[in-house]
């Protein structure tokens, strides 16, 4: 805790000015931000939607998870109309312009992944908008990028004509309505009309529909993928196919990470494997090394493959969405050749059966797992 406040200016700067939006824009510069259920990778108003804009427009404060000196948290206030210009601290007090919204600072403020979602994914460039869906899911009890996603992959089937006025009870969906947006926010939690449909995700809601809608699906294992294109980011691509939880953008397949869940420590902090063995033992005692962490993170893994192969979700479901393997402007597309050959990679890596992806009896025995199964599986 001393090492990260003390180095705050050097290793965590970007994070404690802006929390985790910043990058927006460098991201549509380089074809890599998810507009429109991931058609394409630019949005040309992302300026008026990102960190920067939350700053000077409606931020208050920042403020951190519990004890954390970084303080990367956005809290954000906005009046629907004008009493006073400044709070009771002598912050300016945003006011939205067509009186249509207040958005409490209690339920923070909205970070990259919700900036992205219900931003540039869904073709809105109303930041008052985007800050009071954030808002409402915080409240409600709802994850913004599965949110987010699941509208927009409704919004681009109604848009292509798979989804009419009929099903959607008159409600014209379409690319940058912003109030559309914060309106089926609210359908969804309370499941009315058409928020019925969509209140378990998208996939469930194309298993539902069918019409050939699940070809505009960005789901993995039935997840909404994060706000990072993997053609964009090649690094996202085993995060995403292999995370045992489905589209998942925290890389939690790699042995850092993995150990990093397994420990309950913050991704976020730049602070390296030494620094992370040191507090272990420091906190436990525990006289263990380098080499104990990557088992302990493998044997996670491997438990948590051999939940989901119980469960039904085989190789087949190690992929990513078909929208993947089409090309953006500066990206190319991830062909299904390639998404194998990462695949088959990892399985080896991890000692697991390169066509079924379970892991052999000689990793059951290596990762001390054996008891947790029951008995070993076929190799």
């Amino acid at each position: 805790a001393k090492w990260v406040a003390q180095t705050l200016e050097e290793k965590h700067k970007a994070f404690h000015e802006f929390g985790t939006g910043a990058s927006m824009v460098g991201k549509h510069l380089q074809d890599g931000l998810p507009t429109m259920n991931y058609q394409y990778g630019e949005f040309e108003q992302v300026g008026e939607i990102d960190a920067v804009a939350v700053r000077d427009q409606v931020r208050i404060a920042m403020t951190s998870c519990y004890s954390c000196s970084v303080r990367c948290k956005k809290v954000v206030r906005i009046e629907e109309r004008r009493e006073r210009e400044v709070d009771e601290k002598g912050r300016a007090i945003a006011v939205d312009p067509k009186g249509r919204w207040s958005v409490d600072p209690k339920y923070g403020g909205p970070e990259y992944e919700t900036l992205a979602s219900f931003g540039n994914t869904l073709g809105v460039d109303d930041l008052i908008a985007i800050c009071k869906s954030n808002e409402l899911c915080n409240a409600l009890g709802l994850d913004t990028i599965s949110t987010g996603t699941t509208i927009a992959w409704a919004v681009e089937c109604y848009e292509k004509g798979l989804l009419t006025d009929d099903d959607t009870g008159g409600e014209p969906m379409r690319f940058g309505n912003a109030e559309m947006v914060v309106e089926m926010i609210r359908k969804i939690a309370y499941r009315e009309g058409f928020g019925d449909v969509l209140a378990e995700g998208s996939q469930r809601a194309a298993a539902r529909i069918q019409r050939g809608s699940d070809e505009f699906l960005t789901t993995i294992k039935g997840m909404e993928m994060a706000m990072h294109d993997p053609r964009h980011m090649p690094d996202m691509r085993a995060s995403y196919m292999l995370a045992p939880t489905g589209g998942d953008h925290m890389r939690q397949t790699g042995d850092r990470n993995a150990f990093r869940n397994q420990a309950g420590l913050c991704f976020f902090l730049n602070y390296d494997d030494a620094q992370v063995l040191d507090a272990l033992q420091g906190v436990t005692g525990w006289d263990i090394d380098q080499e104990e962490i990557v088992l302990a993170a493998h044997r996670g893994l491997a438990m948590a493959k051999l939940f989901n192969l119980r469960e039904g979700l085989g190789r087949e479901t190690d992929a990513l969405p078909k929208r993947f393997q089409n090309d953006l402007i500066k990206n190319k597309g991830v062909s299904p050749e390639m998404q194998d050959e990462i695949v088959t990679g990892y399985y080896r890596e991890h000692g697991w059966n390169e066509e079924t992806g379970r892991p052999t009896t000689a990793t059951i025995e290596r990762l001390g797992i054996r008891d947790y199964i029951g008995a070993a599986p076929v190799s």
